[in-house]
């Protein structure tokens, strides 16, 4: 039995803190792990769907976007439930369906950590779409209207690409500076003698599905919030984006332009993790 006193003291803080893990709450409500289970369902608290769900906070709290979804200090919440349900009704709810990268940019966890367990998710169609997975609504009449648009953007996308020598000179450039944002890489080649757009480098990117590297680095917020003995609970289950069996995005995008671009000879594969290389300066 819990003392009401000292569950009002406690979701007091919960409210403070924005988010706890179900050990800190055990701690201040000073009881068993069990107890507190029960407890969050009964104060209709929600789940993290990243940081293998160990991080809790109350619905009345978070503070959702137009997605449904919540990021509070590295811990991501979705007013959908799990990463399951999240991704569903993000794809069900999307114009033209989305492609791995896409769910990746949108739940803000890298795609190759949790797209292979969820390739058969219900209500969903998977198809390959100008080489990548694409999700759709199953739904026929969704399905033929996310198809439809999809096909009129990728037209659209494909009209603003830039060259192929301008492609290489931007690939080359996202291999030697991956923490690069379009502005930056545009900015660079600039100072390269190369007149190539944002809009240039963007679209390039988003049509070959390369995402900023990703660098796993500690929380300072969080760390100071519940100390450095759970960083170790941070990190767990974070899966690497790449590794040797894996197929490298840039690697990928390179793969077409190898041949016929002016001005480049020899153009090689590169792997932006590994580090090996063959590829032209610009």
């Amino acid at each position: 039995m819990i003392n009401p006193e000292k569950e009002d003291e406690t979701l007091a803080v919960f409210r403070r803190s924005r988010i706890m893990t179900i050990t800190h709450l055990a701690q201040h409500l000073d009881c068993s792990i069990p107890t507190v289970r029960n407890r969050l369902k009964n104060w209709g608290a929600i789940t993290s769907y990243n940081r293998n769900g160990g991080f809790y906070a109350l619905s009345n709290v978070a503070k959702f976007d137009e997605n449904g979804l919540w990021k509070h200090k590295g811990v991501f919440f979705s007013q959908w439930g799990t990463l399951k349900h999240t991704v569903r009704h993000l794809v069900r709810n999307s114009p033209a369906g989305l492609d791995a990268s896409e769910i990746g940019r949108l739940v803000g966890l890298p795609h190759r950590s949790f797209m292979a367990q969820l390739r058969k998710i219900q209500g969903l169609r998977r198809e390959k779409y100008e080489k990548r997975f694409v999700y759709y609504c199953d739904k026929d009449h969704t399905y033929r209207s996310q198809r439809s648009l999809r096909a009129e953007e990728s037209k659209k996308m494909a009209k603003k690409l830039p060259s192929d020598a301008e492609a290489i000179f931007i690939l080359v450039d996202r291999i030697k500076h991956p923490d690069f944002s379009e502005e930056q890489c545009a900015q660079w080649l600039r100072k390269k003698g190369k007149s190539i757009s944002i809009a240039a480098v963007r679209n390039l990117l988003a049509y070959h599905g390369i995402e900023k590297k990703r660098r796993i680095s500690p929380r300072p917020g969080v760390d100071r919030a519940y100390g450095s003995t759970h960083r170790k609970h941070f990190f767990e289950g974070v899966v690497p984006e790449h590794t040797d069996d894996s197929v490298c995005a840039t690697n990928r995008a390179l793969s077409p332009l190898r041949s016929g671009a002016p001005g480049v000879e020899n153009t090689q594969a590169y792997c932006c993790h590994s580090g090996h290389r063959n590829i032209p300066s610009p």
